[in-house]
C-alpha cells in the first residue's frame, strides 16, 4: 500500500479552488496471490476537513492490463471519543 497526501496535487492548482479546505492523495495498492498475480489498484482521493468524508476514483489492473474503474464515497456515521465508524460506499 502506497499513499501520498498533499494539499496541492491536482484540483488545488486551479485558481478558484486554492482557498478551499480539502486535501488530495494518490494511492497505490498491490496484491500478489497464487490466484491473482500482479493485481494493482491506483486511485485519486479528495478528503474534506473535520472528518466529513472522502471521495475517490480508482482504476484496477490485472497483470498490467486494465480491469475496471470504481468510485468510492466514505462518510463517518458515528463519532465518539477514540472511536469512529465509517460508512463506505463503492460503485
Amino acid at each position: 500500500f502506497i499513499n501520498y497526501n498533499t494539499d496541492y496535487l491536482l484540483l488545488k492548482l486551479l485558481p478558484f479552488l486554492q482557498g478551499k479546505m480539502f486535501t488530495e492523495s494518490l494511492q497505490g495498492k498491490f496484491l500478489h496471490t497464487p490466484d491473482k498475480k500482479y493485481y494493482s489498484e491506483w486511485g485519486y482521493t479528495v478528503s474534506f476537513p473535520m472528518g466529513l468524508g472522502t471521495a475517490g476514483v480508482f482504476v484496477s489492473f490485472d497483470k498490467f492490463d486494465y480491469n475496471s474503474v470504481g468510485f468510492q464515497l466514505s462518510i463517518p456515521i458515528i463519532k465518539s471519543v477514540g472511536e469512529s465508524k465509517t460508512l463506505s460506499v463503492s460503485f
